[in-house]
């Protein structure tokens, strides 16, 4: 909460990339995700009126992998010979 208080939440439409602040819905293995990338709180959950969003930052795998990228744009996270996909639903 504190972390909220702190940053400047800005507007994302769907033309826009992935930066802090924004909130990307993505597909990973057949399931859907609401992710939340900010600065601090990397791996706290938390619910908005039903929803789940896991808080990732940008100094994590996935936040790195999202940073810059777009609705329709596929994030690749290399982790040795393990590769996995996130398909990005929509950014807002």
């Amino acid at each position: 909460l504190v972390t909220l208080k702190l940053v400047n939440v800005r507007e994302f439409k769907s033309d826009s990339a992935i930066a802090m602040t924004a909130l990307v819905e993505v597909e990973f293995n057949g399931k859907k995700s609401v992710l939340f990338v900010l600065p601090k709180g990397g791996g706290t959950a938390t619910q908005f009126n039903g929803q789940a969003i896991q808080i990732i930052s940008p100094s994590s795998l996935l936040g790195e992998a999202l940073l810059g990228l777009y609705e329709g744009d596929t994030a690749t996270l290399e982790n040795g010979d393990q590769v996995k996909e996130y398909e990005i639903l929509r950014v807002f």
